[in-house]
């Protein structure tokens, strides 16, 4: 029986929607790197270091935005080979307790993390299909597929450079958990078009998070760390290319073994 080495060497273009975030940034910079021609979307411009091949901003509360920034820029990629939905917000009001949490902050966050999404997948379908190596990659959470820790919070949970105080808002665990029935859906309905669809779990993304949180956090990792953007990359760079052609519907967590 013939073997047939499968090459991971191709340019690939990729759409990444929270393009100027710290995940993002990062995502889109080692991306071009790599040789691949990389188009941004985000309501804030990027770091100018970064090099994409195009950039598009856009406010992702704002539907008729959506669209018209996507016609934009699917016009000027042409084909699309893998969109990465890295696209969230934490609005005014966001890590209010349940109880105290506004309607009007719910809906934006469903907006953005979610509704925006679906709009963003949806405009791109037939783009895709033009691919002969189409992907969708969502940003899940590991709160999307587990269940939020309330001791991790406090207080003395907190970023250093600003002091504001966190913790995981109901907004954050229910949109993140709907990414991956939207994964599991599109990749199931999507699969006869050829487009794979599927997602990441990151854990914990250490920045400037307070020391006390960050020693609670890494006691319920295995490999006693919090994640890295670094951690992320090589993850999105397998699921795109085809090496993992036959890999659809799945959400992988980074994590470290946190939800183990």
């Amino acid at each position: 029986m013939s073997t047939r080495t499968v090459r991971n060497s191709e340019k690939l273009n990729y759409l990444i929607t929270g393009a100027s975030g710290q995940l993002g940034s990062y995502l889109a910079e080692y991306l071009v790197g790599q040789g691949h021609k990389v188009y941004g979307m985000d309501i804030l411009m990027p770091n100018s270091d970064t090099l994409m091949s195009g950039f598009q901003r856009v406010d992702f509360r704002d539907v008729d935005a959506i669209e018209s920034c996507m016609n934009v820029i699917l016009e000027t990629m042409g084909t699309v080979d893998c969109i990465v939905n890295l696209v969230a917000t934490r609005p005014i009001g966001n890590f209010q307790s349940t109880a105290k949490y506004s309607f009007a902050t719910w809906s934006e966050v469903l907006q953005v993390n979610l509704s925006s999404i679906f709009l963003i997948c949806k405009s791109a379908y037939h783009h895709l299909t033009q691919s002969n190596n189409a992907s969708i990659i969502n940003f899940s959470s590991i709160y999307g597929i587990r269940g939020h820790k309330n001791h991790l919070y406090g207080p003395d949970a907190y970023h250093k450079l600003t002091g504001q105080e966190f913790n995981t808002p109901v907004s954050y665990s229910v949109t993140k958990s709907a990414i991956v029935a939207l994964t599991r859906h599109l990749a199931i309905e999507w699969a006869e078009s050829g487009i794979r669809v599927n997602a990441l779990a990151p854990g914990g993304i250490e920045k400037d998070q307070s020391d006390a949180f960050i020693s609670r956090y890494v006691q319920l990792t295995p490999m006693g760390r919090m994640g890295k953007p670094s951690d992320l990359v090589s993850a999105v760079e397998f699921l795109s290319n085809r090496g993992s052609n036959y890999i659809t519907g799945v959400t992988l967590p980074i994590d470290g073994g946190w939800s183990l």
